[in-house]
């Protein structure tokens, strides 16, 4: 009896390590939750940015007909996102994310091969 209560405390151990090992535990969820704060803000600052291109013509402009300028900082560590446009009228945003990140199906658009940490967001001509 007692060495079945040994292997069954030993069973149930094991299973609880190999799935903090598989998900990450805490820490990962933490970091995860980070890193999707971080891609939603590329996504509002993505919308602003495509608005401001549509009515003013630029991307350093202000304009009443567009929702108000989102977060431009990273909340955790207040680092300035990196905004670029390319070739015309391409945005590239670029966060530090902690993760490898895959992008939700709401996301349009790509990362670069070239720029890990960057979106880029094909604009509609």
């Amino acid at each position: 009896m007692r060495a079945a209560l040994i292997a069954l405390t030993l069973l149930v151990a094991a299973s609880i390590l190999a799935g903090l090992w598989t998900v990450g535990g805490p820490v990962q969820a933490r970091s995860d939750r980070r890193d999707a704060i971080r891609l939603n803000d590329l996504n509002a600052l993505h919308w602003h940015l495509r608005c401001l291109l549509r009515t003013e013509d630029s991307i350093d402009a202000s304009s009443p007909d567009c929702p108000s300028r989102p977060r431009d900082r990273d909340p955790f560590t207040d680092q300035l996102y990196r905004i670029e446009l390319q070739s015309g009228s391409d945005l590239v945003l670029c966060a530090e994310f902690e993760n490898d990140i895959a992008l939700p199906a709401w996301a349009n658009a790509r990362i670069p091969s070239d720029a890990p940490g960057c979106l880029r967001f094909r604009q509609p001509d």
